[in-house]
């Protein structure tokens, strides 16, 4: 009985510090003392565990599948300076002129972003604000408690304004803005109830935004396959953030997550980048890591097989790999046809989701052909013009 109450009491004290440090976090005007009482608490924590714990990375996780997208530079430099000071930590920080030089750099950064504009709510401001939330814990040490704070209350402002519907739905930066932000702020601050709800609410939207926005295997819309890998990566991140925080997802969303998995790898070109892609186009260095990531969550054995043919070049033998190399989805509008796994076989993947067919062919590493697939229909030396979209009529496949 004694070690028992020793531990309720540890529970209960541990319990206190936490709830006294974060009243700096509902402070009116928050004090310098309070604030030192806060980023040493942060410092001296045992959970949550690192952000660099929950998502192991060679690369910026935020920088992950943004291959397909137009991100601004300065949205690139901040994701890769954050995640250097989130590896870095607290604990280990640097010390003298190192340490006054590098306050001064995340200082300036921050007041100017605090006195901007909001930007446009898209991707590169939800990445944005999604960067300086993965540094939050660190940046104790290096700003001022005013700044500090009133980096905190904007970005839960925005992510109080996305989960109401603030932002427009059914894109990308929705999910990031309503779903990728409050969790990062609920998991690494737990000790702020308020964040924790918006948690609970970011992981009902995850599990909405997986069902809703993919074909029932893993694909979603062909106008969204450009930005598959980006896709993942968000869902990648917010599903290590939830599961971390203590979530449990239901088992129709882990599904789903699981079919994009293995659709990223069908797609996948034998130099890792993917079909449809502009041949210039090359993969990020993170696309290894985000498959292992996201690979953490499914533990597919089919599905890392996958990865040991198409990314490593190993010998993989039939049996251990999915049974369908070929697929077709009506609802997405969009079919790739191809007679086995291995990126080297004859591959011809067709968008058919509007008027004009999208295609691309490719034999043994090589794409022949990319484009527009042009029809000209005539009658009487009349073109005629297409007046409703392509759609599959059927599907038919040699065993």
């Amino acid at each position: 009985m004694s070690a028992v109450a020793d531990r309720v009491s540890v529970k209960r004290k541990k319990s206190r510090q936490s709830g006294n440090a974060a009243k700096f976090l509902s402070e009116t005007s928050p004090q310098d003392d309070a604030y030192e009482n806060w980023g040493q608490y942060l410092m001296s924590r045992k959970s949550p565990r690192p952000l660099v714990k929950v998502l192991k990375s060679d690369s910026p996780p935020l920088g992950w599948g943004l291959e397909g997208l137009s991100t601004a530079e300065p949205t690139r430099a901040l994701i890769a300076d954050c995640w250097t000071l989130v590896g870095r930590g607290r604990s280990s920080r640097a010390e003298g002129s190192q340490l006054s030089r590098l306050a001064k750099q995340y200082a300036e950064a921050a007041q100017a972003w605090l006195a901007a504009e909001p930007g446009q709510p898209g991707v590169d401001e939800a990445l944005t604000c999604l960067a300086w939330a993965e540094a939050l814990p660190t940046l104790t040490g290096l700003l001022d408690a005013a700044t500090w704070r009133k980096m905190y209350d904007r970005l839960v402002s925005v992510a109080e304004d996305a989960i109401a519907g603030g932002y427009q739905p059914e894109t990308l930066a929705s999910d990031l803005f309503a779903i990728e932000l409050p969790l990062t702020l609920a998991y690494l601050f737990p000790e702020a109830k308020a964040l924790r709800r918006l948690g609970a609410s970011a992981t009902e939207s995850l599990q909405d935004s997986l069902m809703e926005r993919l074909d029932g295997a893993g694909l979603p819309a062909a106008a969204d396959i450009p930005q598959l890998r980006a896709w993942l990566a968000t869902w990648t991140r917010s599903m290590h953030l939830a599961t971390a925080g203590g979530a449990k997802l239901a088992k129709k969303a882990m599904e789903q997550f699981d079919w994009l998995v293995r659709q990223c790898l069908r797609l996948m070109r034998s130099d890792h980048s993917q079909v449809l892609w502009p041949l210039d186009l090359k993969p990020g260095e993170g696309t290894r890591s985000m498959l292992a990531n996201a690979l953490k969550l499914t533990q597919d054995p089919e599905d890392k097989a996958l990865v040991a043919l198409i990314m490593d070049g190993e010998k993989v033998r039939d049996h251990r790999l999915p049974a369908e190399p070929g697929y077709e989805s009506e609802w997405s509008g969009f079919a790739l046809l191809q007679p086995d796994w291995s990126p080297r076989e004859p591959r011809l993947a067709i968008d058919f989701s509007g008027t004009r067919l999208n295609c691309e062919l490719s034999v043994k590493n090589k794409v022949l052909s990319q484009g527009e697939w042009c029809v000209d229909v005539r009658v009487d030396g009349r073109e005629l013009a297409a007046v409703s979209d392509w759609e599959s009529i059927c599907w038919q496949e040699d065993e």
